[in-house]
């Protein structure tokens, strides 16, 4: 599509993306409270489009299975195939669609199984990239994706850390605040992972920060 396209597209997805976080914390919460076991993934298949009139295969009628689709917008944006062109986005789109993109990668992380997905389409370097030369906007959806990227998952902690130690050394001070606050709640967060965050190489360039850097930078 043209660059305005993209633009309305990835917009979209975010905004799907969105309401099904919403519909998926809500249900937690209620899981929780009735004592059920809570799942961080859910896999569904596309039902088969129901045949107008008739009820049965493929019916879409009954409120219980409209709830459990609508719940799973996340799914099916993945099975789509919305994960790759929203990471090629995050590098070639206009400055609003890597905004709109990182939103977007930002609600699907929520899903144990996508987060797996933009990690092997290659989504965290340009994810950390935004924290150098997005808006400010893109800047937290980026910071916010890849603190959900993070979750549980070393391989994934290690790219970013790698990337994000990468940015300390930027001569944007800006860019090196937001790079040491995600390490720093990456190091908070996770358990095992300030061993990551040190075998990336931070430490040297964290002290050189804290000794060299402006007072928002230091504090980080």
């Amino acid at each position: 599509g043209s660059p305005k396209a993209q633009e309305m597209a990835a917009a979209g997805l975010s905004d799907l993306a969105f309401g099904a976080v919403t519909e998926r914390l809500e249900r937690t919460e209620k899981e929780l409270a009735a004592g059920l076991k809570v799942t961080d993934t859910r896999s569904v298949t596309l039902a088969p489009a129901p045949v107008p009139g008739e009820g049965g295969a493929g019916s879409t009628t009954n409120k219980d299975d409209d709830d459990e689709s609508e719940a799973d917008r996340l799914v099916y944006i993945a099975e789509a195939g919305g994960i790759m062109p929203l990471v090629a986005l995050l590098s070639s789109g206009t400055t609003s669609a890597r905004e709109y993109s990182a939103g977007a990668l930002w609600h699907l992380a929520l899903d144990k199984a996508i987060q797996s997905s933009i990690a092997r389409a290659n989504g965290i370097s340009p994810l950390v990239t935004i924290l150098d030369d997005g808006t400010p906007q893109a800047h937290k959806h980026a910071s916010d994706a890849l603190a959900r990227l993070a979750i549980k998952n070393p391989d994934n902690q290690a790219q970013i850390s790698k990337h994000c130690v990468a940015l300390l050394g930027n001569e944007s001070t800006g860019t090196q605040q937001r790079a040491a606050r995600v390490l720093r709640d990456l190091a908070a967060k996770n358990p095992g992972s300030p061993v990551v965050v040190v075998n990336a190489g931070a430490i040297s360039p964290l002290v050189g920060c804290l000794s060299e850097g402006v007072p928002s930078v230091k504090e980080e």
